[in-house]
């Protein structure tokens, strides 16, 4: 097999393809590993900590529109059930609202009688 620019080319456009489909941001490099896997690295520079993800050749077979929907239904979970559990803290909150008023009423109560 003959290595052309074209054919480094195509593999980093597919990769980086891959990368947005799967992590839904652009990469800020890929390399190649020892083993000749693809490392995709985002930076995130507030906290200057690096997200390292390994993309074998077979995730570049895949389908990129699958990859993208499977993305967006975990994430559409995620954010189901972050607003579940926003809720039920909200309505825990109140609930200790509603005692603490409750027992300041019957405190007040009792200073008054």
């Amino acid at each position: 097999m003959e290595i052309t620019t074209e054919l480094i080319q195509s593999i980093y456009i597919r990769a980086n393809e891959y990368a947005r489909a799967t992590f839904d941001k652009e990469p800020d490099y890929i390399r190649v590993l020892n083993d000749g896997e693809l490392e995709v690295v985002y930076t995130d520079y507030r906290n200057n900590e690096n997200e390292y993800y390994e993309i074998t050749a077979e995730n570049l077979t895949e389908d990129l529109e699958e990859i993208a929907k499977k993305r967006l239904a975990e994430q559409a979970e995620r954010r189901r059930l972050a607003d579940i559990k926003r809720q039920e803290e909200k309505e825990k909150q109140l609930v200790r609202d509603k005692e603490n008023r409750k027992a300041q009423y019957l405190q007040l109560k009792k200073e008054f009688e």
